[in-house]
Formats: structure tokens, C-alpha cells, sequence
């Protein structure tokens, strides 16, 4: 912890004293409480208050003190700190540079930092806007940075390369040595500049299984999961008393429907392989049989693992009321029974089906024409083919999952695209099991090209497109017995 930083207590986070006479310390989702302060502790953390004091000010407090009584209310500003309960302003010589903010309790204040090592902004940090804000993050470690001047994006951008503290205030023109170690001790800490070896090699590249993490993928996991920022996880309702819940299915595109088959499942459940056999037998298959695959047998996929099998609405009980909400199971899991997938049926190869891009409609078991151009589904056939490594004359049906996005983020906050992945894994599986049953030929693919499928369907990219693609055709003849 810098002496020159300046500790308080962020917005939001109050200081009272209750009954017993212990110091409470709270903020929307934490709090700590200090027992049996002594009256030098209750002067520190009323100087905690805004604008907050920097630790040689608030150790004046305790002159004539014993150290005990010093040590145990610094470890009190820690935990404070790793409950996201104060926060940390580097200052410069015209005022607050940048304001450090804990988002976990993992956060070491004590990282060690070298005034005379070179550093480098590390490939994880990110520069970006909450609300009037600009604000420093990382996956890296729980913290993020306010930049409360704009000159310090002159030191981030002098920091892309190697420096030294000397050589940015040579470069920046306004840091004097201090407030240069102050600012980059406070950057060293929330993991958003690396130490740099002799070499010039980052030693974060040090570690080799963060070498292998591209940065949107560590951004992605680390944000979905608890345990290194403090923004809210889960399902949040933030949307409810804004928006309506959107439908819990999609309003059908015009057109001449194709009634699909429905199978009769008694007849299925006393026929089908069993479970162990199907699993055990379940693989990816790139291969087609001469004849392709029916409209029966796609019929009959699709009401074993996607028909809406039941509607109801239900109240949602929430902080400040409550809000009705519909629902439509289909016989695979999903997130909060929400049901954000769609199947795009894109043919090329089906008996009893014309060639072109469908919608399969779940509630009533049917496909809805979505587009015939023959342009856009030869992209999306052959995006698809090169995938899978299949010529593309081979490709008879291509299932196209997209999500309505909208029914996911209305409930769910943090995690949203997270859930929707998982929806998509759980679908596949389904498919893959009833494939295998049906001995058809499946192979779930693990890319597609969204902006391809959003404008061969006129969809909205943010509101409606594909996050899931699946591979479906006639086993070969020499599988198929």
C-alpha cells in the first residue's frame, strides 16, 4: 500500500456506529464491523469518509499509541479494501490521477513493486466507459481502475512499450517521480502493467498456461464466474418494469407452413435402443448415405428434442412487486426454463422438402419458410462444410441454433451469453442422442458465422442470430444396417 495514496470509502459505502459501539462498514452488498474501537480508531474511519486520508494522515491518529493498536486497524483498511469497502486515489501534482477500486478479497495489496523495473501494459487490461467513467479493468486480478485525469492515457499509451519510471516522466511532461511511482505501483497492483525482464519479455508470459489464454477468452471466463469482480451475477430482473418479457415463443414468420411428423412416443419408448447403448454409440459423423435424409425422419428429430411440450405463465416475484411471465418447455433443459433457442432448418438435401432456409416452429411442430434465396444458403451450406471438412454437395439438412437474446437478458445479468452456451452444449447433446437413436448421421460443428446467418434471415445481429450449429444427414449405406 503506497503512503501517497489517499484511502476512503467509495460512494455508496457508509460508516456508523450502533449500539454496542462497534464501527459498521457497509455498502449495497458487504459489510464489516469493527469491535471495540478505541477513540484514535473512531477518528480514523470518520477521516475515511470522503475525500478520505492518506496513511501517514491517518496515522497521526495513533501517535502515543501502541503499534498493536496501529496494526490492527490497518488490517481493518484491508479487509475494508478486499470487501470492495475503500478505495485507493493515486495523486499527482495538479490532483487525483487514478482511483484503484478492490472487487474481491483476493486482491494483495502488498504485491511487491521495483521503482527501478521496467513495466508494460499487460495484454489483458482494457480501457472502457461506465457511464461518465473511464475505467481500467482486467481479468487478471479484482480490481478495476478509474482515470480520474486524461493524461493518463499519455502513461498507458508510453506504457505499450517498456518503460521505466524515469523515462515516463521524461515522455509525459507533467508526472514528477513520485506521483510516477505512485501511479504505477497503483497499476502494478490492480494487474494492469506487467514487470518487464532484461529481455523485454512481459513476465506474465512467465506463467505458460496464461501464455495459451487469448484475452477475450480469459475476459469471457472470468466475468461469467464469481470470485474476481464484484458486478452482479445471476438473475437480476434488471429489465423487469422496463421492457415487457419477451414471448416465450417466437412469433411465427409469414408464410405457408410444412407440417412436420409426430412420432408416436409409446411406440418410440418401447422400440428405441436404450440409454447406455445410444450413449455408448454416439459419435460425429461426416459421411451421408446416397439417399438423403426424409422429411419424416427430420420431422421426427425434431419433436423428440425441440416441440414445446407444455405452456403455462407464471408470477415472478421480485423486490418491488411481481410480473407475470410466460413459459413453453421443450424436452431438453435450459437456463431458468426460458427457452432462447431457435432451429433454423437450412436444407439443401431432404426428401419431401424443398430446398431453402426454414424456421422450425415448436409449438405447433412445423417448418415456416424464412428465405429461398439460393445465395444465402449456399453461404451458410458451405461455412458450414468447411467446418466439417464435408465436400459441399454432401451436405443435406444444416441445423442453425440462434438465440433470441432478449428472453435470456431480461432475467440474467453477468452470465447471460454464459447460459446461452450452455443452452446450445445441452441441445446439441439432445440431438446427437436422438440422432444416434434414429441412426441418422450427426455432427455438431464448434463455428458458424453470425453476421452470415443474421442477414440471410433479416434478423437484428444483437437481437436474433446463430450461436450453434449442427450438421444432420442419412447414415451411409454400410452403417446404416
Amino acid at each position: 500500500m503506497n503512503s501517497s495514496w489517499v484511502i476512503a470509502l467509495p460512494a455508496g459505502v457508509t460508516a456508523l456506529t450502533d449500539e454496542q459501539g462497534r464501527v459498521l462498514v457497509a455498502g449495497w452488498d458487504a459489510g464489516l464491523a469493527l469491535r471495540n474501537p478505541t477513540s484514535a480508531m473512531l477518528a480514523a474511519v470518520e477521516h475515511l469518509s470522503y475525500p478520505g486520508a492518506t496513511l501517514p494522515e491517518l496515522t497521526r491518529h495513533f501517535q502515543h499509541r501502541s503499534p498493536g493498536e496501529l496494526s490492527r486497524f490497518l488490517r481493518f483498511v484491508r479487509r475494508l479494501a478486499g470487501l470492495g469497502l475503500a478505495c485507493f486515489t493515486c495523486l499527482g501534482d495538479d490532483g487525483a490521477l487514478a482511483t484503484l477500486e478492490p472487487t474481491a478479497p483476493s486482491l494483495d495489496l502488498s504485491e511487491s513493486f521495483s521503482p527501478e523495473s521496467s513495466y508494460r501494459l499487460s495484454r489483458f487490461a482494457y480501457l472502457h466507459r461506465i457511464g461518465d467513467l473511464l475505467v481500467l479493468e482486467t481479468p487478471l486480478g479484482p480490481a478495476r481502475v478509474t482515470i480520474e485525469d486524461s493524461r493518463v492515457l499519455i502513461v498507458l499509451a508510453e506504457l505499450r512499450t517498456p518503460s521505466t519510471i524515469d523515462k515516463l516522466c521524461d515522455r509525459t511532461g507533467f508526472l514528477s517521480t513520485e506521483s510516477a511511482t505512485s501511479l504505477i505501483s497503483l497499476l502494478a497492483i490492480a494487474r494492469m502493467i506487467t514487470h518487464v525482464t532484461p529481455d523485454g519479455l512481459p513476465v506474465e508470459d512467465d506463467n505458460a498456461s496464461l501464455r495459451q489464454w487469448e484475452f477475450h477468452d480469459l475476459l469471457f471466463h472470468a466475468r461469467s464466474r464469481l470470485g474476481r469482480h464484484g458486478d452482479e451475477n445471476g438473475a437480476m430482473y434488471h429489465w423487469a418494469g422496463v421492457a415487457d418479457p419477451p414471448p416465450p415463443v417466437r412469433p411465427n414468420y409469414p408464410g405457408e407452413a410444412v407440417s412436420l411428423f409426430r412420432p408416436d412416443l409409446e411406440r418410440l419408448a418401447e422400440g428405441d435402443p436404450t440409454l447406455t447403448a445410444v450413449c455408448e454409440s454416439r459419435r460425429s459423423v461426416r459421411e451421408y448415405g446416397r439417399r438423403p435424409i426424409t422429411a419424416e425422419q427430420l420431422g421426427e428429430l425434431l419433436y423428440r428434442t425441440a416441440r414445446v411440450t407444455s405452456q403455462y405463465d407464471a408470477d415472478i416475484e421480485l423486490m418491488d412487486g411481481s410480473v407475470r411471465m410466460g413459459f413453453a418447455p421443450r424436452p431438453y433443459p435450459c437456463a431458468g426454463a426460458l427457452y432462447e433457442l431457435e432451429i433454423y432448418p437450412v436444407i439443401q438435401q431432404c426428401g419431401g422438402i424443398a430446398p431453402g432456409i426454414y424456421h422450425h416452429d415448436p409449438l405447433n411442430h412445423a417448418l415456416t419458410p424464412v428465405s429461398a434465396d439460393r445465395r444465402s444458403l449456399d453461404e451458410l451450406i458451405s461455412c458450414a462444410a468447411s467446418r466439417a471438412y464435408v465436400p459441399c454437395e454432401k451436405v443435406q439438412v444444416l441445423l442453425v441454433f440462434a438465440a433470441r437474446f432478449s428472453r435470456i437478458n431480461w432475467k440474467y445479468s453477468g452470465i447471460a451469453y454464459s447460459v446461452i452456451l450452455k443452452d446450445v452444449g445441452v441441445l446439441m447433446q439432445s440431438i446427437y442422442l436422438a440422432a444416434t437413436a434414429m441412426k441418422l448421421a450427426p455432427c455438431a460443428l464448434g463455428l458458424g458465422n453470425s453476421d452470415l446467418f443474421a442477414n440471410a434471415i433479416g434478423s437484428d445481429y444483437y437481437a436474433e442470430t446463430s450461436v450453434g450449429e449442427f450438421l444432420l444427414g442419412s447414415l451411409p449405406e454400410h452403417e446404416s444396417s
